[in-house]
């Protein structure tokens, strides 16, 4: 089966926000916690609001802002019109591309939908969004407040599609 172009680049790993400078240089607001997906020259794919994506290389990393957006320079965006022109635009990477992480952890595409499931089989939903706390993650399944504990995340099954937790008093509260 043949595959749209840049469907394999499946995870946003930045937002365009901004432009700097004149020179087409853009701020982008980066929504993965590995900003070395935009070194160079890391190919990504620029998907605009508006017309059809593309595949792009990465010409620069200049730094980074005082609110963490990054300011990079890419190929073919060479003025700040253009620049302009693809403000709010998503960047996306391929996660076969996605550096390994260590036993037990994950990237938030790899478990955002997966089936939570109580050790006594109950369903509490799916996992919507995960909140970073200082402490550690925190999945939004529903109403529910799952901590991304040991005590409390029993198993991760990616591939299966699911998540089994060890209720704690008071967690659900039902």
């Amino acid at each position: 089966m043949l595959k749209a172009a840049g469907e394999d680049y499946d995870i946003d790993v930045g937002l365009l926000v901004g432009t700097d400078g004149l020179d087409g240089a853009v701020v982008v607001r980066p929504l993965t916690e590995y900003p070395e997906r935009f070194r160079p020259p890391s190919t990504l794919w620029l998907a605009p609001r508006l017309g059809r994506g593309r595949e792009v290389r990465i010409l620069q990393l200049r730094g980074q802002n005082v609110n963490g957006d990054l300011v990079i320079r890419i190929e073919g965006i060479e003025n700040v019109e253009i620049a302009e022109r693809v403000k709010g635009a998503l960047i996306k990477a391929k996660s076969a591309d996605s550096p390994p992480l260590p036993e037990g952890e994950y990237y938030e595409y790899q478990i955002l939908g997966l089936e939570v499931w109580t050790t006594d089989g109950r369903l509490l939903g799916v996992i919507d969004s995960v909140l970073r706390t200082g402490a550690n993650d925190v999945y939004v399944v529903g109403e529910h407040m799952i901590p991304a504990i040991k005590q409390v995340v029993i198993e991760v099954d990616v591939e299966g599609g699911k998540v089994v937790v060890e209720v704690m008093e008071g967690m659900l509260d039902d």
